[in-house]
């Protein structure tokens, strides 16, 4: 079995657990963070170590030499299978020369719930459910150095096919000193695809006022000759049924007259009506 083989397949992690670095890189992370912090809880004084012994941040700190330090997340909010390019700085905070640097993607188990993010914000150790291949960073790394680094995946490789929130370890492996492949750097955050909602039509309708002012005094005398002209050829009572009537038409699934695609409602003035009528009988 290659090294990388060994290094990956136990999530490239020593013995020795070193403090988790954390980066909330989505709106939903940063809108739940007061939701995902858990409660301080009071622990009794540990007795102090002897001069020779390491203290637990000097184990950490070898065991994860490398900060890693996020850039560029896109995109915020996955869609079905987009492409997924996280861009950020590796500095090597140990003293060692770290060699055959990589790095992929490894993410958990769906999250849809408050409970759920809650229970895994306060969880040290990420569940794998999906690893993608390690892509290669740099040729070395000598302490105190920093580089760039590009990994680019798709929702496909993640298998991310459902609405929630996803949590996602950025693995990042190297070969130290004494030539042993180890994982050297980590960083948790969340990739968020939003649910898809059911595509349903949405209804629409017309109503259609015709209203003119009237044209007629108090005894019902027309005073002028107005109405006329808007409901002769090109008037604006005309140019509005005329509208109306050159409305697309459908013929309902059951047959019948065809129908307009969208259905109209004329809202038409009483006294509209009465002028017309005895406008028409004059």
């Amino acid at each position: 079995m290659s090294r990388r083989s060994a290094a990956g397949g136990a999530g490239g992690r020593s013995a020795v657990r070193g403090p988790r670095r954390t980066a909330r890189g989505t709106t939903v992370a940063v809108a739940l963070a007061g939701v995902l912090t858990a409660p301080l809880v009071a622990l009794a004084p540990a007795a102090a170590a002897a001069p020779e012994t390491p203290t637990a941040a000097e184990a950490a700190a070898d065991d994860r030499p490398v900060g890693v330090r996020l850039t560029r997340l896109e995109p915020r909010t996955l869609l079905p299978g987009a492409t997924v390019t996280v861009e950020g700085e590796l500095t090597n905070t140990g003293t060692e020369t770290l060699t055959d640097l990589d790095v992929r993607l490894q993410r958990g188990e769906l999250l849809d719930s408050r409970a759920e993010l809650q229970a895994v914000d306060g969880d040290p150790e990420l569940r794998t459910t999906v690893a993608t291949p390690f892509q290669d960073v740099a040729g070395e790394l000598r302490p105190g150095d920093s580089v760039p680094f590009t990994l680019t995946t798709t929702t496909d490789a993640l298998a991310i096919d459902a609405g929630g929130v996803y949590p996602v370890l950025l693995n990042l492996n190297g070969v130290g000193a004494d030539g042993t492949r180890r994982r050297v750097g980590e960083l948790t955050t969340y990739l968020v695809q939003p649910p898809v909602l059911p595509v349903t039509p949405i209804g629409v309708a017309w109503l259609w006022p015709l209203v003119e002012r009237t044209h007629r005094d108090a005894s019902g005398a027309f005073v002028d000759d107005g109405l006329t002209d808007e409901v002769a050829a090109g008037g604006r009572l005309d140019r509005a049924l005329a509208t109306v009537e050159r409305l697309p038409e459908t013929v309902p699934p059951d047959g019948g007259e065809p129908e307009p695609v969208v259905p109209v409602t004329l809202a038409v003035d009483p006294a509209l009506v009465e002028e017309l009528q005895v406008m028409a009988t004059a």
